[in-house]
This record gives structure tokens, sequence and C-alpha cells, in this order.
């Protein structure tokens, strides 16, 4: 009984710490949340190309910025990787097949450069980059005589970077993202749609 009261009051008095800064932050008079979608290709690069290659790829974003912190925006990253099946061929048999799904939380900052073109579409370039928290969920297979199936989850730390460029409702982006023995290199269309503005 006394642990879980040391544990109700350890969590009372963090979330009323958090909720007591989150009180104390001054937003801008101008601000807006967006919501995107973003689909592309996913290549894997290092360590992770020996058994991988080509990747489909879906991420979900929410972000935020106010005119006290432009350019820079802060945004939260769902984004979702599989890997299909590769086959290690053993005296020239497929006999071994390896597949990886990749699910990772990923907050960052995003930070706009000047406009590059302001006439018929404004072209902002921009560069990205946070932290990765990951589920990696990985099967092997071997097909030798008969079928013999195991799979490994593992949660690893990692970092993204990104480039691209921004017409504000759509992005183009190139992505690196690093994991200890699963890197990748991600190509990225996003769609961004408002949820509230406040000007």
């Amino acid at each position: 009984m006394k642990t879980k009261i040391k544990i109700l009051l350890f969590v009372f008095f963090i979330s009323s710490n958090f909720y007591g800064q989150l009180l104390n932050v001054n937003l801008g008079d101008a601000r807006g949340l967006f919501f995107s979608l973003g689909v592309g290709p996913r290549f894997a690069v290092g360590d992770f190309s020996s058994n991988h290659f080509f990747a489909s790829g879906f991420e979900g974003i929410i972000s935020y910025g106010d005119n006290e912190s432009l350019p820079f925006f802060v945004y939260g990253k769902l984004n979702f990787a599989s890997f299909p099946a590769e086959f290690v061929n053993i005296l020239n048999k497929p006999s071994f097949e390896v597949y990886s799904r990749i699910y990772s939380l990923e907050p960052g900052v995003r930070y706009y450069f000047s406009p590059v073109s302001k006439e018929v579409v404004l072209l902002m370039p921009f560069v990205e980059g946070g932290l990765n928290l990951a589920v990696i969920h990985t099967v092997n297979q071997a097909t030798t005589g008969y079928k013999v199936q195991f799979s490994n989850d593992e949660m690893k730390f990692g970092i993204h970077a990104g480039v691209g460029m921004s017409m504000f409702l759509l992005d183009a982006l190139i992505t690196y993202n690093y994991f200890y023995a699963y890197q990748f290199l991600g190509f990225t269309l996003r769609v961004r749609i408002p949820i509230f503005i406040k000007i």
C-alpha cells in the first residue's frame, strides 16, 4: 500500500509540475495547428541493406507554430515502414527470408528558410530533425524442407533528419532515419491540413 501511495504522489507531483509549466507558456498572437499525411518509398542503407532494400512508408504528423517561434515549428510524427521479405540463397535455392516492420514515434523541430519563389507558387526550403523511439518487428522464416518461423520485437532509440521543399499545403522531402543496425532513407510527399489557425 505504501508503494502505491508513493507512486500516486509521484504521478501527481509530475503532472502538477507539468501543467504548471504549461500554463506559464506565452503563446503567440498568431498560431496554427496542422495535421499532415505522408507516403513514399523507404530504402535500407548501411548494415540494414544486407538483407533489406525497398519498403513502403506512411506517416502522420501534428505540427504547431506561432509568431513567437517562427520560422520554427515543433511536431510529433508517427511513422510506419514495412520492408518485405528478402530471400537468402543457400546452394542456389531460396531457403531463408526475413522481413521487418518499423513503428516509430518521432518528436522534432522544423525550420523554414526564406522562400526561393513567391510568384506562381510559394516555395520554401526547410530542414527538420529530432529523436526516434521505435518498435521493430522482425520475422525470420526458413524454408528448407519445412517451414520454421520465429519473430522478434525490439525497442530502439534513434534520430532522424530531413531536408525538403514546401508549398505550404504540400511538402516533398528526403529523410534519413538512424537506429543501430537499422538505417534507411525515405522519400516522402506530404499533404498538410490546417486544424486550427488564429491570426
